[in-house]
């Protein structure tokens, strides 16, 4: 595969584990919202491990974003991302996958925790487009442990401000005002799935499994 090099502009801290990358974005580097690149770190001793993350700035900007979470646990590349500076050097590939966006349903994303990714540059695209009519047919469920560990909350607000219903913010670990408090459940997914709505999940396999079962029996 190959990869280019490319500079990291800005590094910032979204919540006590998030990171957004902010890269240089190559000339003629296009890709449409949900693909995702392999990266690599210009560095002795790690050019050889790889691993893909979502692409989550809107494809007409200027540079390319990635938001990546810190695993200690896990020694690898995404544990080098969290040590390493601006200025610093990626290798990154052309972007690959594809997310399946239907324009005539009525969609319902469904996210856990850093799994948000998949659906930024979509939201970001929509917000940008300033019609309404397009984010009153998404509904988001995001699920987090905690208030701490929910990524862009702010952005997203502002994303569906003219559809604040539609943004369904879940804590699984807190209590807390304004949230949806508990495991996203199967009684809370019949509130807003229906027979026709087109239901996308990202997250963990065990997440994926629930949701996509409860979403199949609710539209069965």
């Amino acid at each position: 595969m190959d990869l280019q090099k490319v500079k990291i502009l800005k590094i910032e801290r979204l919540t006590h584990d998030v990171k957004r990358f902010v890269l240089k974005k190559p000339s003629d580097y296009a890709f449409v919202p949900g693909q995702a690149i392999q990266l690599t770190i210009d560095k002795d001793g790690w050019r050889d491990g790889k691993r893909s993350f979502t692409i989550t700035s809107a494809p007409d900007s200027d540079f390319l974003e990635l938001i990546i979470k810190e695993y200690p646990e896990k020694h690898g590349v995404t544990e080098m991302l969290h040590k390493i500076s601006e200025g610093d050097y990626l290798l990154i590939s052309k972007p690959f996958g594809k997310f399946d966006y239907d324009k005539s349903k009525r969609k319902v994303f469904i996210a856990a925790g850093s799994a948000i990714t998949k659906f930024l540059s979509l939201l970001r695209v929509l917000k940008s487009s300033n019609d309404i009519n397009k984010l009153n047919n998404i509904i988001l469920i995001y699920s987090n442990k905690t208030s701490g560990d929910v990524i862009l909350e702010e952005e997203l607000k502002e994303i569906f401000s003219g559809a604040a219903k539609n943004l369904v913010l879940v804590l699984t670990r807190e209590s807390k005002e304004s949230y949806i408090n508990g495991r996203v459940s199967e009684e809370l997914l019949r509130k807003y799935v229906d027979k026709e709505s087109k239901v996308s999940v990202c997250g963990p396999p065990e997440f994926i499994k629930s949701m996509m079962d409860f979403a199949r029996k609710i539209q069965s």
